[in-house]
């Protein structure tokens, strides 16, 4: 019986690896906020050209930030994370999620 050694699957070990790449990648709440930011003075850029779109971009990178602060809610799912704006009757308004420091806009 000694000297027997354990097979473990090549899949079974991209999958833990995968898992371990994801968790570590898991966005944070300061994460989310410099992505939200970033979204809104891009937004505002592009609505208005020139110095009053640099100047638009800037007061709307401070609001978002202040919005993202203010109603966005982090759910740790591990591997990523939740962020949710909900209505005051507890509707989601918006919801992004962020798998390994990239965000996706589900609402």
């Amino acid at each position: 019986m000694a000297g027997k050694t354990v097979k473990v699957p090549t899949s079974l070990i991209a999958a833990l690896a995968a898992v371990l790449v994801l968790a570590i990648l898991n966005p944070n709440l300061a994460d989310f906020k410099a992505y939200y930011q970033k979204q809104a003075s891009a937004s505002a850029r592009k609505n208005t050209k020139g110095a009053a779109g640099n100047l638009l971009g800037s007061i709307a990178k401070g609001a978002a930030g202040i919005v993202a602060d203010s109603s966005f809610k982090r759910t740790n799912l591990l591997v990523g994370s939740l962020y949710q704006s909900k209505a005051r009757d507890g509707s989601v308004q918006k919801a992004y999620l962020g798998l390994a420091k990239l965000f996706i806009k589900l609402k």
